[in-house]
């Protein structure tokens, strides 16, 4: 399962690589990624389908056995994509997976 956790800048690297740090050579791409933490469906102990009355969204309760002792497994991100047409495409071709190193 895939939760959205935020929008990170990236900077590409000489080599063309994207990287989360400014590091020498390397220059601020003019785009944000999106940061995505997963959470195997193992992992989930109950879904709470009602949320709260403040959001109104499903809470999931997991175990803390991930990264740091998170619940999340390993981070994703997704940049928009450069081949998307709005009128041709479905949404979720809108974005797609990339490789950023985390230095």
């Amino acid at each position: 399962m895939e939760f959205f956790c935020g929008v990170r800048e990236v900077y590409k690297k000489s080599d063309g690589r994207l990287t989360l740090k400014s590091i020498d050579g390397s220059t601020r791409e003019n785009l944000n990624i999106l940061e995505v933490d997963v959470i195997p469906y193992e992992w989930i102990e109950y879904v709470d389908t009602h949320g709260d009355e403040f959001s109104y969204r499903p809470k999931f309760y997991t175990n803390f056995i991930g990264r740091n002792k998170s619940p999340y497994k390993y981070l994703v991100y997704y940049r928009e994509s450069d081949m998307y047409q709005k009128d041709n495409d479905p949404i979720d071709m809108k974005w797609r997976m990339v490789d950023v190193e985390q230095d």
